[in-house]
């Protein structure tokens, strides 16, 4: 059988789209086990890939310094994750050794110091290699000024600047044992011309490439596809 990367659960998967260079495809026999997680076969890899992936723990920690602010949060304060469950998730990952923790977005509710120093304080305590992409939450006070765009950019280079840990917010790579994992920013529920050129030239360097993102792909063929499948089942009355 061919190694492959191995997922392991932490809070709640999102999208993390695989893909490899045109001429090779990935054996599309894949398992999955509640405890152990997802195991996705890779022809060519050299080593198994063991990664952790994590998604929308939604921390709504705040304190005085963002109270100019408070408005903004308030409501998605209200269903803030609490920080013993996350630590309890990031000793199981620590036990399990990784390669690489994934966090997949939405890890906040919104950019306050609080947030962003527990989540980069709870990663760096455990010792995890870890990449990050925000999600439509990570960077967003509702219902502050200002165009989508412009926003995002003011909090991810700004604040929350230490959970890309050097890397460029909207997009970036790492090649972990064999596998480029590129980081695309889709929480605007679109990609610009400049990340997909970014994505193109990272594909083209021929590794396996495991796109990461916190929106999933919308392939509109697909879509309508099992619609019509949905519809076919309502009328056989299935």
């Amino acid at each position: 059988m061919p190694l492959g990367l191995s997922v392991g659960i932490g809070a709640v998967v999102a999208a993390a789209g695989c893909g490899r260079a045109p001429d090779k495809t990935p054996d599309k026999s894949y398992s999955f086990d509640p405890h152990r997680g997802l195991r996705i076969p890779w022809p060519g890899l050299t080593k198994p890939v063991r990664l952790w992936m994590v998604a929308d723990t939604h921390f709504g920690l705040h304190d005085a310094r963002d109270d100019q602010y408070a408005d903004n949060y308030r409501r998605m304060a209200q269903w803030g994750a609490k920080k013993e469950p996350f630590e309890k998730m990031l000793a199981s990952a620590k036990e399990q050794n990784p390669d690489l923790l994934v966090l997949l977005g939405d890890n906040i509710s919104f950019p306050t110091c609080a947030n962003v120093e527990y989540l980069k304080s709870a990663l760096d305590a455990y010792g995890l290699p870890w990449i990050f992409v925000a999600g439509n939450h990570d960077w967003h006070l509702r219902y502050e000024p200002g165009r989508p765009e412009d926003l995002r950019k003011k909090w991810t280079t700004t604040r929350m600047a230490p959970l890309y840990q050097g890397a460029n917010p909207q997009y970036a790579s790492r090649v972990v044992k064999g596998i480029r994992f590129v980081m695309i920013d889709n929480s605007l529920h679109n990609v610009t011309p400049e990340q997909t050129a970014f994505f193109r030239a990272e594909a083209a360097k021929g590794d396996p490439v495991c796109l990461v993102q916190h929106k999933g792909l919308h392939i509109l063929q697909a879509h309508i596809a099992l619609v019509h499948q949905v519809q076919h089942a309502a009328r056989a009355g299935n």
